[in-house]
């Protein structure tokens, strides 16, 4: 967010005006919107015929946004796109399909959008810290660029960590059940539903970073405690393991879970990370990007930009 021009801080009654940051300098890039806008409040699952009717699939299965699998024709589930959560917003999925249930969801597409927008965030500061760099003192001149490097080195670590946990959930053999948790009474899926709040949420928290606001990730520790119950469907894992798979082949399925499960945590431990250094990086900056003297109190909204 960026204060208009006619905004006054509330310093200006002692007579003393925080620079702005020229005008341009905070343009959103391409795909990297703010928080609150790159997911809607609950997940997608696309509307799908009623079984029977015809698709022009062979299993009428749709993929969103956040689903990790390119878009082919069939019903979404587990997913945190835009759109629902909102009134008069149905959550519905196929009764049965070829592509089955999925056992994980896509943290590691969340992971990446939340990584990349925290970052351009720290990139949009330094930008307003170079605007100003000849009213900058020697200390303030170090900090913007000392903070941008440790905040790349927690994005360098974060795309490994959900590019490993792609690698891992989309495993063919294994990553999807013939049918998982039943909907509720409402016609609703109640995993992609919990999801999309936890996703939400993550968000929401997430926009604190630099703010008097921030907690120092405890609240993320919170979720952490219980993501795998959010991120995976149970009645999918036991269906796949007891059902579906050959007794042959159920040990290497708990291999194959638990791998994936405590990458999905590690992962997760990942943004707590970049969000910690975010924050740091935002603070350490504020001064020097606004224009006003160190140790001075810098009003609320000047945090969250």
């Amino acid at each position: 967010m960026r204060v208009p021009e006619n905004a006054t801080p509330e310093r200006a009654a002692e007579g003393h005006k925080a620079r702005k940051p020229p005008v341009g300098s905070r343009t959103p890039q391409p795909g990297l919107l703010p928080l609150q806008s790159t997911v809607g409040n609950s997940a997608v699952v696309q509307m799908v015929r009623r079984a029977g009717a015809s698709t022009g699939t062979q299993d009428g299965h749709r993929h969103g946004a956040d689903c990790g699998r390119p878009p082919a024709g069939r019903p979404v589930q587990r997913t945190a796109a835009s759109g629902v959560g909102k009134a008069g917003a149905a959550v519905q999925r196929a009764g049965g399909h070829a592509q089955g249930e999925h056992i994980f969801n896509a943290l590691d597409d969340l992971a990446v959008k939340c990584g990349t927008t925290l970052s351009d965030r720290v990139h949009k500061r330094i930008e307003d810290v170079e605007a100003n760099r000849a009213g900058l003192t020697g200390s303030q001149k170090v900090s913007a660029p000392v903070a941008m490097w440790n905040v790349d080195v927690h994005v360098r670590s974060l795309r490994e960590a959900a590019s490993r946990a792609n690698e891992l959930r989309d495993n063919d053999r294994f990553r999807a059940a013939s049918r998982g948790e039943p909907m509720n009474a409402n016609g609703e899926d109640p995993n992609s539903i919990r999801y999309g709040q936890f996703t939400t949420t993550v968000r929401q928290i997430l926009r604190t970073c630099g703010t008097p606001q921030w907690n120092d990730g405890a609240a993320l520790l919170a979720l952490r405690d219980d993501l795998i119950a959010t991120v995976t469907d149970q009645t999918a894992r036991r269906v796949k393991r007891d059902e579906d798979l050959p007794q042959s082949a159920r040990a290497d399925f708990d291999t194959w879970y638990d791998t994936t499960e405590a990458q999905m945590t590690a992962l997760f431990t990942e943004i707590i990370g970049i969000s910690r250094a975010v924050h740091t990086a935002l603070v350490a900056t504020v001064h020097a990007a606004f224009g006003f003297p160190e140790g001075e109190t810098v009003p609320d909204r000047y945090h969250a930009m």
